[in-house]
């Protein structure tokens, strides 16, 4: 259990809480999700991190979705373990064009007043967005 409470202190030290997503604030790849390393854990896509800290682990053969369209969100409440079928169809609809404005959940919507300029741009570049 220290080992778990060591990893999390860890993590959430990366993290920008907003009152809809959890940013991630550490290393961000190319492709837009975050990035968590420690010690002698091996490195993972934060979002996956999140979901196994929060959540517990992934179900085998599932994906972890974000409900937000955010890559950099590893708020544990808009993650979602789905078949992989599934998560493709999700990344090809509609809502894949306009993350934030169409989502009906209004957890699940990014709060563009709360986050930086920094990571609009991030996320902008992502998304291809002009």
């Amino acid at each position: 259990m220290r080992d778990y409470e060591k990893v999390k202190e860890h993590f959430m030290k990366r993290v920008k809480i907003t009152s809809t997503c959890w940013i991630w604030t550490g290393t961000v790849k190319k492709d837009g999700y975050g990035m968590f390393n420690m010690y002698d854990h091996p490195a993972d896509n934060a979002h996956r991190i999140s979901y196994k800290l929060f959540k517990g682990d992934i179900p085998k053969g599932l994906q972890i979705d974000h409900l937000c369209r955010f890559k950099a969100c590893v708020n544990p409440d808009h993650l979602e373990a789905v078949t992989q079928k599934e998560n493709i169809k999700r990344k090809t609809g509609k809502f894949r064009k306009n993350p934030w404005t169409t989502m009906s959940d209004p957890k699940t919507r990014i709060d563009w007043k709360e986050i930086s300029t920094e990571m609009q741009t991030i996320t902008l570049n992502t998304f291809n967005i002009k």
